[in-house]
């Protein structure tokens, strides 16, 4: 099972592209990791917690025993309320966001969904969460296929 959603924030993805457009090493997936290295500031962590929670009460409530990837993880996301019954991994391209799912003893790296490959064998996952993620993506066609490689 895939759970895709989007929500688009175009201020917020204006900036963030214009960000990247700056970066010193145009081409090249470090200019995506800069672009969202501070991403995860700690604010508005109130109002996105309610709906990760919303999503994982309403599409995946009694799940236990599941490996559980979630693609655009940011700070937890969706995983922080699965990780208890499940195996959970995290990808996403904001390393302060990286580093707080660490802390919260997730699994998660850095993943530049335009162009890495998911590290894992195919048929991997039992459920892929991409919230909020491919509408802020140059190439979603790339993520999607990857997507389809290990779900």
């Amino acid at each position: 099972m895939v759970i895709l959603t989007g929500w688009s924030n175009t201020e917020e993805k204006a900036m963030r592209f214009e960000k990247m457009d700056e970066s010193a090493d145009k081409g090249s997936k470090n200019r995506v990791f800069k672009a969202y290295a501070d991403h995860y500031d700690g604010s508005n962590t109130s109002i996105i917690s309610n709906r990760y929670i919303w999503v994982a009460e309403n599409f995946l409530p009694s799940y236990k025993g599941y490996n559980i990837l979630e693609i655009g993880c940011g700070d937890g996301g969706v995983i922080q309320f699965l990780k208890d019954s499940n195996e959970v991994y995290g990808m996403d391209a904001s390393e302060s966001g990286v580093e707080i799912c660490k802390k919260k003893g997730i699994s998660a790296s850095l993943f530049d969904a335009n162009r890495d490959t998911i590290p894992f064998e195919s048929d991997y996952f039992d459920f892929i969460i991409c919230l909020e993620t491919l509408e802020h993506l140059e190439n979603p066609q790339h993520c999607l296929e990857e997507i389809c490689c290990v779900a």
